[in-house]
């Protein structure tokens, strides 16, 4: 112990703390300044201006997500399997006269003793323990001046809990955590712990509608109007031009640098207005595929000239090579 003489702080082995005494045995008073630090003890004026206006309640079960009817009151609230003497709070009553904390029984609802009375009322707040809607969740009630129990409108509004903040669409809660719920097939969570769009294995699948609400990884369809529209481009392999119809085939032909040839159908081929250059190739023609009145500009070689009953060659100089009949 130590002290001086009116006073002494004296360690108590047999309650493991210390205490002010003037004679050893009567406990005293000890003065300490208005706290400044968390570690710093607290005076009872201090202690008195943080805690005036509060009133804590001690907490409830459950908590109602509707009116509850009082007389005859569901075995349940908010997903809580109730037992005679819980305590829960009403406070989505219609008649809001009658919102308050509620110590439940079969045969019906009695307010607590902690609020039933018109003291009892204003700064009162409390937790919810359990719920699906209202676990954890702190309420305080709002209303001002003086309370008349069944007569007066009470309000209680939620000032904290972990509550507050519920798991929405595609979302999942753990503690204070919300999670994305991926399917980790077409989204993912990347090693940037980034949502992005999960690919395949396979190079140049794309994404694309599954035709039933879905979605699957696969190739294009080029054959497809729901898959491809448009006019592929000359660089990118196309005709630049949609070509089912007589205008497109000659733009098309146009774009590929046919000129004015036109195929019409596998049995006659007509040329008009233009030429054929061979120059550089070969002209393999099946029997009897030249009609017309001219072949110009240049030499028949190589080739046997065999006419028939009804053919003629006339009016022209054709010169024929050794070997070769005409």
């Amino acid at each position: 112990q130590f002290g001086k003489s009116g006073g002494r702080v004296v360690y108590d082995s047999g309650n493991s703390l210390f205490k002010v005494t003037t004679d050893g045995t009567t406990l005293g008073n000890m003065n300490v300044a208005t706290p400044t630090s968390d570690n710093h003890a607290a005076n009872k004026a201090y202690v008195d201006s943080v805690a005036q206006g509060l009133d804590v309640k001690d907490s409830v079960r459950a908590a109602s997500t509707g009116n509850v009817d009082v007389s005859s009151p569901a075995s349940t609230m908010d997903g809580v399997n109730l037992s005679d003497g819980d305590r829960v709070l009403l406070k989505d009553q219609t008649t809001a006269s009658q919102n308050g904390i509620y110590t439940y029984a079969t045969g019906g609802l009695t307010r607590a003793v902690d609020m039933d009375e018109s003291g009892e009322f204003v700064g009162a707040f409390f937790f919810i323990e359990e719920g699906t809607v209202n676990s954890d969740q702190g309420y305080v009630m709002t209303a001002n001046g003086t309370i008349t129990v069944g007569s007066t409108d009470i309000e209680f509004t939620k000032f904290t809990g972990t509550g507050q903040i519920t798991a929405g669409a595609a979302l999942a809660k753990s503690g204070n955590t919300l999670n994305v719920n991926v399917d980790d097939t077409f989204v993912m969570v990347d090693s940037n712990d980034a949502l992005t769009v999960k690919g395949t294995t396979t190079t140049g699948e794309v994404l694309k509608s599954d035709g039933s609400g879905g979605v699957t990884y696969g190739a294009v369809d080029l054959t497809s109007n729901s898959a491809v529209s448009g006019a592929l481009g000359l660089a990118n392999g196309g005709l630049g031009v949609d070509a089912t119809d007589a205008a497109g085939k000659t733009t098309a032909r146009s774009n590929l640098g046919l000129g004015s040839m036109a195929t019409q159908d596998k049995d006659a081929v007509d040329i008009t207005g233009g030429t054929i250059d061979i120059s550089g190739g070969t002209l393999t023609l099946a029997a009897d595929q030249i009609l017309g009145d001219k072949i110009s500009g240049g030499t028949i070689d190589s080739a046997n000239l065999l006419g028939g009953t009804g053919k003629t060659i006339s009016q022209y100089d054709i010169p024929v090579r050794a070997g070769k009949a005409l």
